[in-house]
């Protein structure tokens, strides 16, 4: 090691050992030390900043609140502090010598803060800050330190008292300025009464001024009557004024008091339609506007599936129309291609064929004669026969059957026995190869 040592302005030097009654502080400058005999050590002069925090510490009125602040110290550079702090913190680091500190400090701090209440600390912070630094600044000196500042960073309440004064301030002041309406109304009024009053007073100074026009022609009329009417006028203007004064001090009573009934029936009337206004917000507004959407939404989804259903019904409609009228056309055309083709091939018809045609027709018109006799399975006849009734009944249809060639005949102008008479004669009918037709 070397045998001088120098220092800056942010450390000084503490020379002990031989020679040194006491240790000697070198600040800012150098010192010689002699070998083996003599010790030289450094002590740190440099501020430090250290954090005082004081949890849950009960105040005047017992309301337990947590104060965190700042302070900055560092070692006097006075000769007799920094060998009180050479003595105490040489060989310790900047971390130890403001744990100290910060312990003392704090100590000092929850000391001032069971002296005050929460609203003193908290309004005046600079009070208290003074109360604390005065308080430690005695211990901290004996130490060989010295505070350089002293700052509240916070205030925390935690069971809510700060939050209930705001709350509570906040009432107040809305209370003053009802009270201040109040007392502007009240004093409005008090000047309407007064102006009532004096106009009252002006009648009745009107009224005495009469009363005296007319006792002083009553003094002329009569001594003794005006004696009279002095005194009369004297208790009337004496009762009326009276009078006058208490029914003023009824009427301010009375206004006072309707007054404070008119504040108070306007504050529950107020609290009572912003309860029936939320209340219809909730039970009414809401859920008619959420039906009414519903309703629409359902009323247009309907008059949708109207709409296409109609749509669907009129195409469905007019494609069966068209699918019908198309049918009925090719119907139309087949019946008159089929009727067409009859009446090419009965014009191609000769004669023979005509009467060929007829021929065959004759044992079904002869069968249609007799049908009711074939769904007969037991005819009994009652009669003598002499007459229309009885078995000459039967007789009528044979008859009517041999009577077909003539009604043929009648009916086509074809003579059906001579047509049979031929095709039995030749093996072909009557006319066979002839155009002739049949009279119609």
């Amino acid at each position: 090691m070397g045998l001088i040592y120098t220092c800056g302005p942010e450390e000084a030097l503490v020379k002990s050992g031989a020679f040194q009654s006491r240790p000697k502080i070198i600040s800012n400058g150098y010192s010689f030390r002699m070998p083996c005999v003599q010790q030289v050590d450094r002590l740190d002069l440099r501020v430090m900043t250290i954090s005082i925090c004081s949890k849950l510490v009960y105040t005047r009125v017992g309301v337990p609140i947590t104060v965190s602040s700042v302070a900055v110290i560092c070692i006097s550079r006075q000769p007799d502090q920094m060998r009180l702090a050479a003595d105490h913190f040489l060989g310790m680091s900047g971390e130890e010598i403001g744990s100290i500190a910060s312990q003392t400090m704090e100590g000092h701090q929850r000391a001032i803060m069971g002296t005050m209440t929460i609203e003193e600390i908290y309004t005046d912070r600079t009070k208290f800050a003074e109360e604390v630094e005065k308080i430690a600044d005695a211990d901290i000196r004996g130490l060989g330190l010295q505070i350089l500042s002293y700052t509240i960073k916070e205030v925390i309440d935690d069971v809510g008292y700060l939050e209930a004064l705001g709350k509570k301030r906040i009432a107040e002041v809305k209370r003053d300025a009802t009270v201040g309406q109040a007392d502007a109304d009240c004093e409005a009024t008090q000047h309407e009464c007064e102006s009532r009053l004096q106009h009252s007073v002006g009648q009745y100074s009107a009224q005495t001024k009469a009363a005296d026009s007319e006792r002083t022609r009553e003094i002329h009329s009569a001594a003794y009557d005006r004696e009279v009417n002095v005194e009369r006028a004297k208790a009337e203007l004496a009762g009326r004024l009276q009078e006058a004064k208490i029914n003023q001090e009824l009427k301010h009573e009375e206004l006072e008091i309707e007054l404070i009934r008119r504040r108070a029936q306007i504050e529950v009337e107020a609290q009572e339609v912003s309860r029936r206004e939320r209340e219809l917000e909730a039970t009414v507004r809401r859920p008619a506007l959420a039906e009414r959407y519903r309703l629409e939404k359902e009323a247009e989804g309907q008059r949708m599936i109207q709409m296409r259903r109609a749509e669907a019904e009129a195409e469905r409609i007019r494609l069966t129309g068209e699918a019908e009228a198309k049918v009925l056309r090719m119907k139309g055309e087949a019946e008159a291609v089929r009727m067409n083709a009859h009446a090419e091939a009965y014009s191609q018809f000769t004669d023979g064929a005509f009467t060929e045609m007829i021929i065959k027709q004759l044992p079904q018109l002869a069968n249609s004669l007799v049908a009711p006799l074939n769904n007969t399975s037991k005819i009994v006849v009652v009669g003598t026969g002499a007459g229309g009734g009885g078995a000459g009944g039967i007789g009528d249809i044979t008859a009517l059957s041999a009577q077909l060639p003539t009604v043929v005949e009648s009916l086509t102008g074809l003579d059906i026995r001579d047509a049979l008479q031929s095709f039995a004669a030749t093996g072909a009918p009557a006319g066979a190869g002839a155009v002739a037709r049949p009279k119609k």
